[in-house]
């Protein structure tokens, strides 16, 4: 025993990395990161049966005068479930398809309160995790700051099943460019969105952390200045817990003004999307629908004159 407690001193004198990964275990430990991930956990796993409600109830609204595609939806949750339990989950299926209304508010209501639980877990998670003090939030803003975050994860997490629904939703002879024009946006959104982001992140850095920086030496402060790893570093070889607060307190501000500025372009084109596709809105010309001049959409199909 006394063996081993010497050779851990002298591997984690010898391999940094080492010592690092020992050094990592332990802080996780003292800071109850077991207890908060069970915590996280549960509520994610509590999460599922709600969101599944909703599911089932926005798809009864939908397929609702569908019967052919609400077969094909049960059949498909029927041939997925493990043996024995087909006449289970089918009643199970049809109550909350035939029951959609309240399913889908009880499922909502179960969701709001799962999503907010793991949502406040994970936040003091991260608090410990990070070494902060838990302050006490106020109550109405720290809500509504769960929920839109909730609501961001939500449409990350529905945007793929979209794309793939208006994808589907087009002709053959249009699929390809409705392809080409996703592939586009996800390019030009995603490198415009690093760009934009990542400088305001960058400059809230820099600006929480230009006081504290002032009174370093002049490359220490440009070094702290320069990256929120690089201001870590300073930090704990300075010793400063002052400094080392500032640093993360700084950084975890750009990602809230990051966030804010994500949720507030998600807003805007929610507000455009509204607009542009209202229901009841008049095709133009160009579209061939049914508002165009009468012929016009029959002879751009098939390359004929129109008849007048």
């Amino acid at each position: 025993m006394a063996e081993k407690e010497k050779l851990v001193p002298r591997l984690r004198g010898k391999y940094p990395w080492f010592d690092h990964a020992l050094r990592a275990n332990d802080a996780f430990s003292e800071r109850d990161g077991n207890h908060y991930a069970a915590a996280i956990t549960y509520f994610s796993v509590l999460s599922l049966f709600p969101l599944l409600m909703v599911g089932f109830s926005v798809a009864g609204f939908l397929l609702a005068n569908n019967e052919t595609a609400l077969n094909e939806l049960s059949n498909a949750i029927l041939r997925a479930a493990p043996p024995g339990l087909g006449d289970l989950f089918g009643s199970l299926v049809n109550a909350a398809l035939s029951a959609r209304g309240t399913t889908g508010i009880l499922g909502l209501l179960l969701a709001l309160y799962s999503g907010l639980g793991w949502m406040t877990n994970l936040r003091d998670a991260l608090t410990a995790q990070w070494g902060q003090q838990r302050g006490k939030q106020p109550l109405i803003s720290t809500t509504l700051k769960d929920l839109a975050a909730l609501a961001g994860l939500g449409l990350g997490l529905i945007m793929p099943t979209a794309m793939g629904v208006a994808l589907g939703a087009l002709s053959s002879e249009r699929s390809g460019a409705g392809s080409a024009l996703l592939t586009a946006m996800r390019q030009v959104g995603s490198t415009i969105g690093v760009a934009v982001l990542g400088t305001l992140i960058s400059n809230s850095y820099s600006h929480g952390v230009a006081a504290a920086a002032d009174k370093l030496p002049p490359e220490v402060g440009a070094a702290v200045r320069s990256s929120v790893a690089a201001g870590v570093a300073v930090a704990e070889k300075l010793g400063s817990a002052e400094l080392l607060d500032t640093v993360r307190s700084s950084f975890v501000h750009g990602m809230d003004i990051m966030l804010w500025t994500c949720g507030g372009i998600a807003v805007g084109c929610a507000v455009l999307a509204a607009v542009v596709l209202r229901p009841g809105r008049a095709p133009s010309a160009a579209e061939g629908g049914a508002g165009a001049e009468p012929g016009v959409g029959e002879g751009a199909e098939d390359g004929s004159l129109p008849v007048h």
